[in-house]
């Protein structure tokens, strides 16, 4: 019985070395089997790329004129869309309406100062004007600055305007006065309450804009009309559209915008 016993432990102990050996190799073959491959990894699904194509801007206005340059192309946009060109800055402080009290003063409708007047100039030797005094033998031209400091002053001339014979310093506001000899009195144009005859000389910076602007954008009559009016150039931005109120006739845009330039 011990024998039979032991016979069959000794079988029963090769039988389980016997699997043992057998089970390992499948084992092995099962992990290298269920490893993932490189090469049968999915490939991520390609999503088509849809260029998106911004909207065309609105069309605004539709005018014949020279092709607007970069640069002012807002500056145009928001005149045309609000149909409006504003006053510029350049013009304030420049006239200030007559006071009722100078419908009493006979004396100062004797003679009247005619440019520059409530204006921005591009020259520092302005041409001054005015209209004749009937009788009067001679006449002087006084400029002051905005402290009222008299800063040049003509010879008397006999003639009803004079120019300026040296520079003035830019980007100031001066105001201006004529002395008139007739029969040996002096009477001065303008005096108070009536308001003072002021302008201003254009600063180098705005000076060299609308110089180069004018060379290089000329064919834009609508662009050089905002940036004269811009400046306080008046006459300048009048005269550029009405250019292009020629060369537009049916356009309300282009009438009203004229309409606003000759209020200024």
């Amino acid at each position: 019985m011990p024998a039979f016993g032991a016979a069959a432990l000794a079988v029963l102990l090769l039988s389980f070395i016997a699997w043992i050996v057998w089970r390992a190799p499948r084992e092995e073959k099962q992990e290298v089997v269920a490893a993932p491959s490189p090469s049968l990894q999915p490939s991520p699904s390609v999503v088509p790329s849809v260029e998106v194509q911004p909207e065309p801007a609105p069309v605004v206005a539709q005018l014949n004129d020279g092709p607007v340059p970069p640069a002012y192309q807002e500056l145009v946009k928001k005149a045309l869309t609000s149909q409006r060109i504003e006053r510029s800055s350049q013009l304030q402080g420049l006239t200030r309406p007559s006071s009722s009290l100078m419908g009493g003063n006979e004396s100062g409708r004797e003679f009247s100062l005619l440019a520059p007047v409530g204006t921005v100039l591009t020259s520092d030797r302005p041409a001054f004007r005015w209209s004749k005094f009937e009788g009067a033998s001679g006449y002087v031209v006084e400029v002051y600055d905005d402290q009222f400091k008299l800063v040049m002053s003509s010879p008397e001339v006999t003639s009803v305007s004079w120019t300026a014979t040296q520079s003035l310093p830019r980007g100031k506001v001066y105001s201006w006065q004529v002395k008139a000899t007739k029969d040996g009195q002096e009477v001065t144009v303008p005096r108070p309450p009536a308001p003072q005859a002021k302008f201003r000389v254009m600063d180098q910076g705005r000076l060299k804009e609308i110089a180069n602007a004018k060379r290089a954008y000329g064919s834009s009559h609508l662009t050089l009309a905002l940036l004269y009016a811009e400046v306080g150039l008046v006459s300048e931005a009048e005269r550029e559209l009405r250019i292009l109120q020629r060369a537009n006739p049916q356009s309300e845009i282009v009438r009203k915008l004229l309409r606003q330039v000759r209020q200024l």
